[in-house]
């Protein structure tokens, strides 16, 4: 009867902190949602393609303005899709999703924390994850790199708790075939890196750690056919239905932009280090100290060091996979951020309530970096000059530095004469406050988006009228028209869908367009304003109306159209 009770008090604690965290990392990631445009180009492109689908039933094979769309796997496109179907078509919807694997991440970390260490770990880890500011960005940020990161991060973490539970017990097969599941649900994100990163890391450590044993207990007979089950018959489907698939989706896509520059992104070698530091900003300053207490004193004991082993292999190796790519993207890291989390949970829950001379040291170092981050800061506009000067954003970049200069005061003076804990929590504090400000500021800076013109546009423009997407596809142009436009002198990654489709009722030379331009059609356009400076000079004879402005974009029409209007 005692066992009971306290199997169930634990199972309360479980229950107890799981939801206490997601309702915390919830209202973190949840704040201003929907209150800002749609991010260009990822965050209109992995928003329009779910909204084609949901408007024409095309699920199987993705289209992008009604082009077919082979680039990535359709489940994050999927589950936009039934966003839409359950909340409607919004910002705010199109980053549910994001932010509710951004909460499952914080989740995870919390349950592999706790299975593999301690409760406090994991609890630790949750919140190191949630405030840390890549991850807190990429969030907001509608992506296929979140989903994919915490499919990975969780199907590796499975693997690890199953490696701790008994031989041929059910918590040990049902630890591994989620570990199965979620690798499928990776591949199905973002291709074969979902299988290729566990693959990699798990090889990796039986290596090192001489356990080739595991293998036998990995359930790979059924586990493969679990995979095979959820990630094969959707690229047979495509394949049927589109035979040109295979060699663009799996070459070009999968091994010739991870081998080559075709993607033209390469960055050097060395790209993800300053983009680890400042993205695990502020708990990077404990990393070395928790990798250090992770390792083995000799090569003998790693035994007793497998736990903590696994996860550092873990993020060393995908750190290293990315940065031997030829193709770079900052989130492209976020797998390494949940098992840097867990390290450094375990390092702040071992020495809390001790003052442990690494952690004094973080504790120094941590004010500085923010005294360095406030005086960026000030001075930014001296390395952008995308950020305009108003008095509104001059005080809230004062405002932002002089938060940043009193909270390392604040940091420094509350671990000398309180501690770890007490400092620990003015760190999240802090840190969370930071964090939400930056999301309520930042779409003051955003110029890109098509929103502002849209909205001069759609109560003038009639069924029959046409839009133009002039020398650039705007991403977010037919998701916020709720229609495909028509692309003139537009190719890019629309290229290869167009080779395979015939796309001449929207897609235009640029003689056919201004032979569209001077008919009696009506017809808007979109374009750059450099675009526009180059054709008004180009064609002066040419009649344009201009109906409204952003600081990069313009709207054009052929036909007075009321009154023209320019956006401040």
């Amino acid at each position: 009867m005692q066992q009971n009770q306290t199997i169930d008090h634990h199972s309360q604690y479980w229950v107890k902190d799981i939801l206490l965290l997601t309702i915390g990392s919830a209202i973190l990631f949840g704040l201003f949602l929907g209150c800002r445009a749609l991010g260009v180009p990822d965050g209109s492109r992995y928003s329009e393609i779910p909204r084609e689908m949901v408007a024409h039933g095309h699920y199987i094979t993705p289209h992008l303005n009604g082009i077919l769309y082979f680039e990535k796997p359709p489940l994050f496109y999927w589950l936009q899709a039934l966003s839409i179907k359950m909340f409607g078509l919004s910002e705010w919807s199109m980053r549910f999703w994001e932010a509710t694997f951004s909460v499952l991440g914080c989740v995870s970390c919390y349950v592999a924390g706790r299975q593999l260490f301690s409760r406090r770990c994991g609890w630790l880890a949750g919140i190191i994850l949630a405030t840390s500011i890549l991850y807190f960005v990429m969030a907001h940020l509608i992506t296929l790199d979140m989903s994919v990161a915490i499919f990975l991060s969780a199907s590796l973490f499975s693997f690890v708790i199953g490696t701790k539970k008994p031989l041929k017990t059910a918590a040990r097969r049902n630890w591994m075939w989620t570990a199965y599941v979620l690798a499928a649900l990776a591949v199905m994100t973002k291709g074969l890196i979902g299988i290729a990163l566990p693959m990699m890391v798990i090889g990796l450590w039986i290596i090192v750690m001489n356990e080739w044993r595991v293998l036998k207990s990995m359930y790979l007979a059924s586990g493969l056919a679990i995979f095979l089950i959820i990630a094969v018959p959707w690229h047979v489907l495509v394949q049927i239905q589109n035979p040109e698939f295979f060699h663009f989706y799996f070459i070009n896509q999968q091994f010739l932009r991870y081998s080559t520059m075709v993607a033209k992104r390469y960055q050097p070698f060395w790209f993800f280090i300053p983009i680890l530091l400042l993205g695990f900003y502020p708990w990077v300053v404990f990393l070395a100290q928790a990798i250090k207490h992770a390792l083995p004193v000799n090569w003998r004991s790693r035994a007793s060091h497998k736990e903590t082993l696994f996860l550092l292999i873990w993020a060393t190796s995908i750190f290293i996979f990315f940065s031997v790519s030829h193709s770079k993207l900052i989130p492209y890291i976020l797998p390494v951020f949940p098992p840097l989390a867990v390290l450094v949970g375990r390092y702040l829950a071992n020495a809390w309530g001790q003052r442990w001379r690494g952690v004094r040291w973080g504790f120094i170092i941590l004010p500085v970096i923010s005294l360095l981050l406030a005086i960026a800061i000030l001075n930014v506009r001296h390395f952008t000059h995308q950020i305009p000067r108003t008095p509104e954003i001059d005080m809230l970049l004062y405002v932002a530095a002089l938060f940043l200069i009193g909270t390392a005061m604040i940091i420094a003076v509350s671990y000398w004469r309180w501690g770890l804990p007490v400092s620990f929590i003015v760190v999240i504090v802090s840190t969370a406050i930071f964090l939400v400000s930056v999301a309520y500021v930042m779409p003051r800076f955003d110029t890109r988006s098509i929103k502002p013109l849209v909205k001069v546009l759609r109560p003038i423009l009639k069924p029959a009228d046409k839009v133009v997407s002039f020398r650039q596809y705007f991403q977010d142009l037919p998701f916020y028209l709720r229609r495909r436009v028509i692309l003139a002198g537009v190719r890019g990654e629309l290229g290869f869908g167009m080779e395979y489709q015939d796309t001449k009722g929207w897609v235009l030379s640029l003689p056919e367009l201004w032979k569209l331009w001077e008919s009696s059609q009506e017809v808007f356009m979109v374009a750059r304003l450099k675009h526009y400076r180059e054709i008004k000079k180009a064609f002066p004879n040419m009649t344009f109306f201009i109906l409204a402005k952003t600081k990069r974009n313009i709207l054009l029409s052929n036909h007075f159209v009321q009154r023209e209007i320019k956006l401040r």
